[in-house]
């Protein structure tokens, strides 16, 4: 594959094109919108077939959890075998650094609730 196309996808995917003016300008290296489109795919991840990490691995511990203050709430942990706490990520929960960075922005809405997170780290130590 030609490297202007590999760039131009490149330039896309980072955020310096729009998507109509990428596939303006792929048009026009490949020679036609058809061809275009017929190209697009190959240049598109699929992040399905990602590499994972099977539940059987030997470096690694899985558990499901029930979330404390929310009934019928569980949670998939896993986490390296090798102890020691290890920071984690709750998703739709804003930061601390975002929360102080972002005073002017409006607040996210948590998807977990207020006694949730106070838990989570009991959970995940």
């Amino acid at each position: 594959m030609d490297q202007r196309i590999i760039d131009l996808y490149d330039d896309f995917t980072h955020g310096a094109l729009t998507r109509r003016a990428f596939f303006d300008r792929l048009a026009t290296l490949v020679g036609s919108t058809a061809a275009a489109s017929a190209l697009l795919p190959l240049l598109q991840n699929n992040y399905a077939l990602a590499q994972t990490v099977p539940e059987a691995d030997p470096r690694i511990t899985t558990e499901t959890l029930a979330i404390p203050g929310v009934q019928g709430l569980n949670g998939y942990l896993v986490k390296p075998k090798a102890g020691g706490k290890r920071p984690a990520v709750i998703p739709g929960v804003p930061s601390k650094v975002e929360a102080i960075s972002s005073t002017k922005a409006p607040k996210a809405t948590p998807m977990l609730s207020e006694t949730c997170c106070r838990a989570l780290p009991k959970l995940v130590a």
